[in-house]
Parts: structure tokens; sequence; C-alpha cells
């Protein structure tokens, strides 16, 4: 800036010498005048250095998308399986579980049985159905079932069956990742997950809704989606069909296409805090595009807080070096030579 200031400062307040004027002495006179002027110009119209300030832009968006994990392989600590994983939750609080054994066929009964549960009467609905403008959200724990124990027929009974089996299998999952994060990661943080209730939710979104867009209800649904994330560890977000599915973090988003069936996990508030910021909370989502498919869409996400994550390694191997190893053997060779020594003597005598 002050470069500038300098430059107009000449340009508007030192007026150039006069222009040349054929005197009786001929051009010599010229030639000098024209090389001042040439001087004054140059000097003058030469361009300032600027320096420009940083960008502020935000830092760009990660390219990678999280890793798909086989639960198999995790869970005999394949090393592959568990660097790619742990590379995931670190750098996009994320990642993807596959082969976990819950069936297509068992994700479409919790969404077929769900049908009577979204057509209840509006009073009943009220006490089990939450909504939130472009979607309903059915939530089903162990201390809240009395509601829709009221509500006694075949079909609903069969619901809470599904409903319990598929919690179960949720519950075991988060179990097994817990456990992994917490061999991996309790070395250096001490700091335990408190006791939550876990919570199986079940999720509709209404397409047409979704065109129509509300934008209050939309703000709503983001602030009771951090709510519900930031009393868990962790949240499983499980697919029922092929979809866009966005994780969100203070300093950027990342959206990914997800096959049906795969399982989205996500870190909860609680692991930010238990790993003492290491692992970064974020919020998972499905996108979908309104209006394209008049039937709606369905997810399930299980939120909870595995007691693994506070368990002690109940397996610690180790490693006994070469020279323990033989002082070991000296002194067993030492102790036997004893034992045979003492008999014998007392024998003779």
């Amino acid at each position: 800036m002050a470069a500038i200031m300098r430059t107009r400062s000449r340009l508007f307040s030192s007026a150039p010498p006069p222009s040349p004027i054929a005197t009786a002495k001929g051009s010599r006179s010229a030639a000098v005048n024209d090389q001042i002027l040439m001087e004054f110009l140059e000097k003058s119209l030469k361009i300032p250095d600027l320096t420009l300030p940083e960008s502020q832009l935000p830092a760009r968006i990660p390219s990678r998308i999280p890793s798909e994990i086989d639960l198999p392989s995790l869970l005999s600590r394949d090393e592959d399986s568990v660097r790619r994983l742990f590379e995931s939750v670190s750098d996009l609080g994320a990642f993807q579980i596959i082969g976990h054994g819950i069936s297509a066929d068992e994700i479409e009964s919790v969404i077929s049985g769900s049908e009577q549960i979204f057509r209840t009467r509006q009073e009943q609905k009220r006490q089990l159905i939450r909504n939130r403008g472009t979607r309903e959200d059915f939530f089903w724990c162990r201390t809240e079932k009395k509601e829709i124990e009221k509500m006694e027929s075949d079909t609903l009974r069969m619901f809470r069956e599904r409903m319990d089996r598929m919690f179960v299998k949720l519950e075991g999952i988060a179990e097994d990742v817990g456990q992994v994060l917490s061999e991996h990661i309790r070395k250096r943080h001490q700091k335990k997950t408190p006791e939550t209730e876990s919570v199986l939710c079940l999720h509709k979104y209404s397409h047409e809704k979704l065109e129509e867009g509300n934008s209050s209800f939309d703000m709503q649904v983001e602030k009771d989606d951090q709510e519900c994330c930031s009393s868990h560890a962790l949240s499983l977000h499980l697919c029922c069909e092929d979809l866009q599915f966005r994780i969100r973090s203070q300093k950027a988003s990342v959206s990914f296409n997800v096959v049906a069936g795969a399982i989205v996990i996500t870190v909860g508030e609680q692991l930010q805090e238990w790993s003492h910021g290491d692992l970064e909370f974020v919020i998972g989502e499905p996108v979908f595009e309104p209006g394209i498919d008049a039937d709606p869409s369905f997810t399930l996400e299980f939120m909870c807080s595995p007691p693994s994550l506070n368990h002690k390694l109940s397996h610690v191997t180790k490693t006994i070096s070469l020279v323990d190893q033989m002082l070991i053997a000296l002194i067993t060779l030492f102790l036997y030579s004893i034992l045979t020594y003492i008999p014998s003597k007392l024998a003779k005598t």
C-alpha cells in the first residue's frame, strides 16, 4: 500500500519537465530534454511490487473416502484391516464395515414391519414417532418399549422381535469395533467413556417432503442429530439401499457412495473426548435427491457407547528375550544339579 501511495504522489504532486522546444542551438537542446523526460517517465510509471495476503480460504476437502473394512478380517486382527481402519477414522472420523453378517432379508423385514408403526393413529403416533419434517424417526431402546407393547397385534409383535434381533446384532458389531479401538488407543488415553443407553433409530425419508423443503425443520433435524451424536461414542448407520452418504465436521464435509447393506461408523463426541481429540467428532447423514423416487427411503442408526472401550486388555502377549531365556535355563540347570547332588550325597553317607 505504501508503494502505491508513493507512486500516486509522484504522479500527481510533481509536474513533469516542460516539453522540449526547438532553440537556436539546434537539436542538441531537444535531445537533452528528451532524456530528462524519459527518465521521469521510467520512474513514475514503474509498477510497484505488491505482496498479496495469504489465502483465507478453508482447507481443501479431503479427496479420500472412508475405508471399507471387512469385519471378519478386523476380528482376526489382520494388520492391513486395522491399519486402514485407523487411517480412515483418524483422517475422516468414519469408516465402513462390510461382511458383518446382517442380511438384506433381515433389513427388509424390519422396514416392512415398520409400516404399521408409521400408519398408526395420530394420538399413538406422537408417542412413538418424531416428525422431523423431511423425515420421521422411530426410536427403540430397552427401557422404552412399554408404549409399543400396549399396541398388541401379531404384526407389531413380530416387528418388536425383528427390532430386538437387529439391536443385538448391531450391538455386537459395535462391541467388536470398540474392542479394536480400545486395544490401539488406550495405551495413550486413559479417560473412560460414560455409560449411556444404546438407541436404535429407524429413519424414514419422504422424497415428496424433500422436494418441498423446510428450512426450519432442517435446522431442527441438524440440531437434534448433533445432540444425539454428542451423547454417544459411536454411531452405526446401516444403509438399506444404494445411496450417497455425507459426513460433516467443523472443518469440512465429504460425500461418497455407499452400497446397500454397508455400515458407516462415525465418531461421536464421547469418543473424541475419550481420545483427547485424536479422533474427531463427525455427523453422518444420507443424501437424497428430492422427487426422484415416490417410495420413501429408510436407514437404521445405532447410537452407543460400547463397554469394550473401557475394558482393559484381557490378552497381553509378552515376548521373552534371548538373554532371559538363557538365564532361566541356567537357573533351572543349577537347581536340577543341586536336587540330584543332595540325594546322591545322602545315599553315600
